[in-house]
């Protein structure tokens, strides 16, 4: 189970629970004094939901917001370098060049 205090501001979770659509949330909030984040569904403005410390069963998945450039870096090493010398069909160097696209916010092919 993912951890109360792994949690930082910016930071992406995927919040599964009754009353709450399964779906990717901003964390907008982090209070470690009282014990609880508040988080924003991603593409609605809508008002926040508040996760206690004592309900983080309902964080399926969490992804540092700090961790995201050193992941884009890594991929676009992955896309230059995936099987030498370029090949544009390569399987590794396509996933790669796709997952860029989707970090981007391009349309993929």
């Amino acid at each position: 189970m993912i951890q109360f205090n792994a949690i930082k501001l910016h930071d992406l979770v995927y919040l599964d629970s009754e009353g709450i659509a399964p779906d990717w949330f901003l964390v907008t909030g982090v209070s470690q004094k009282v014990g609880f984040f508040t988080a924003t569904q991603l593409g609605y403005d809508i008002r926040p939901v508040m996760v206690p410390s004592d309900r983080m069963g309902i964080v399926r998945k969490h992804i540092r917001a700090a961790a995201v450039p050193g992941a884009i870096e890594a991929l676009e090493r992955i896309e230059m370098t995936a099987g030498q010398p370029a090949m544009d069909d390569d399987p590794v160097r396509v996933r790669a060049r796709d997952a860029l696209r989707a970090v981007r916010g391009e349309e993929s092919k």
